[in-house]
């Protein structure tokens, strides 16, 4: 019955309380096309209530800051490791090289820097990355350029080459 309900494995095991290669081992046998985890997370997130309860389920856990906390030292551990840090890397390079992920990632980041509150939040987290204050007359798209040059070569120098930059961008335009 949980088979032909599209539960996973594991979580026919855990019912059924039997070990996980007995689950697999009857599946092969059965000739069972049982779902993967990712399968069945999507099947449950494309239910509404489902995914309300998920997402309120999350945010009640992002809430606290022990369980923050402990995400943070769970993620600092992960980027630690040289072999996540490339899966990690190499994992993004491939999801950017689609054009139909930076479509939607684009669209994001539109959406959310259109929202004010969003907007104020992001500059408000940038202002206090070593106390780099970003000009007024810095253009959104070169915003990150110059926190990274702030970073490295100071202020005055990363609004040199955002200034030489905009000049640039201009010419470009006008050819």
């Amino acid at each position: 019955m949980l088979a032909a309900d599209g539960a996973t494995a594991s979580a026919i095991a855990k019912a059924l309380r039997i070990s996980l290669s007995a689950i697999v081992r009857w599946a092969e046998e059965e000739l069972i096309q049982l779902p993967t985890r990712s399968q069945a997370r999507k099947k449950a997130w494309a239910d509404p209530q489902v995914r309300a309860r998920m997402s309120q389920a999350s945010k009640k856990a992002l809430a606290d800051p022990e369980v923050r906390a402990r995400m943070s030292q769970a993620r600092k551990k992960a980027w630690a490791d040289p072999q996540v840090r490339a899966r990690m890397s190499q994992a993004r390079k491939k999801a950017w090289a689609d054009p139909q992920v930076r479509a939607r990632m684009s669209q994001a980041s539109k959406k959310a820097w259109a929202d004010p509150e969003v907007r104020a939040r992001i500059r408000a987290a940038r202002r206090g990355a070593g106390g780099v204050l970003i000009p007024k007359w810095m253009p959104i798209d070169l915003q990150d350029k110059f926190l990274d040059l702030a970073a490295e070569q100071g202020e005055e120098a990363a609004a040199s080459v955002i200034r030489r930059l905009k000049r640039e961008m201009r010419a470009e335009a006008a050819a």
